[in-house]
């Protein structure tokens, strides 16, 4: 077998397992639009986390909405306890609708205080949003 062959085969078999085994996300998030319930493709998400001894926010992921308004999942693992900030930019959603909107850029503050999974559902229109949490 050639060199090439044995590295990729190699590589597959010490990755396949860790794949398998991938951490579930801690926060979860799904947006939708207020008007019609359906949910918004293409949306920027951007997670920060406070840092209490510095008093200042670092930025942790950022992510873009599927076609069923959710995202891939942040903070893999299980004990993300802390304060974070979900910044979602909305704009581009309502300037490809010919819409304005009041709030180009939604900042949604959690606290996260358990290992438990925490689901997060956000529903945009033109003049408002609400935020809600979901059960597992």
């Amino acid at each position: 077998m050639r060199p090439q062959t044995l590295l990729l085969l190699a590589t597959l078999l010490v990755t396949a397992p860790l794949q398998a085994t991938e951490a579930k996300p801690q926060l979860k998030l799904t947006v939708s639009d207020a008007e019609t319930g359906e949910p918004i493709k293409g949306m920027q998400v951007v997670l920060f986390h406070f840092s209490e001894t510095r008093s200042t926010w670092r930025l942790v992921d950022s992510q873009v909405s599927n076609q069923k308004g959710a995202f891939a999942g942040f903070l893999r693992g299980n004990d993300h306890r802390g304060v974070y900030r979900l910044v979602l930019r909305n704009q581009k959603f309502f300037q490809q609708n010919n819409q304005n909107t009041l709030y180009p850029l939604i900042p949604v503050v959690i606290n996260i205080d358990s290992a438990e999974p925490v689901s997060v559902a956000v529903s945009i229109s033109e003049t408002s949003y609400s935020v809600s949490q979901m059960t597992q």
